[in-house]
């Protein structure tokens, strides 16, 4: 039971690693930003690991409508990065990439909508 617990963490945390490793010999300049976004990643992953899925599926309708708010501020306030309008700045030169939640969201809206079986 207990190495079950840990495997999905653990793989994550070595795919990391091994991306790092990567990024450190093609662009090391971005290697300390990259950092911080997967202690933060791995810390927002521990946390709302921790919360039961019944929890999640009752946000399901409120972050699906969040997320279509957050797409069409896209529309408005993306960043242009090779002609793409995709992102979003936030503060500390990070940016956010709203479709990459998207696709959780919706399955996650879905999943709400099928009736549970008891």
């Amino acid at each position: 039971m207990g190495v079950r617990k840990f495997f999905l963490p653990a793989l994550l945390f070595l795919f990391a690693i091994i991306s790092l490793v990567t990024l450190s010999s093609i662009v090391p300049q971005l290697l300390a930003k990259q950092i911080i976004a997967f202690c933060l990643a791995f810390l927002i992953f521990g946390v709302l690991s921790l919360l039961p899925f019944h929890f999640y599926r009752k946000l399901a309708l409120p972050l699906y409508i969040l997320l279509n708010i957050v797409l069409l501020v896209l529309l408005f306030y993306g960043k242009v990065t090779r002609g793409i309008t995709a992102w979003i700045s936030l503060p500390f030169d990070f940016r956010f990439q709203p479709s990459q939640i998207a696709l959780p969201i919706t399955a996650l809206l879905l999943a709400d909508l099928f009736p549970q079986e008891e």
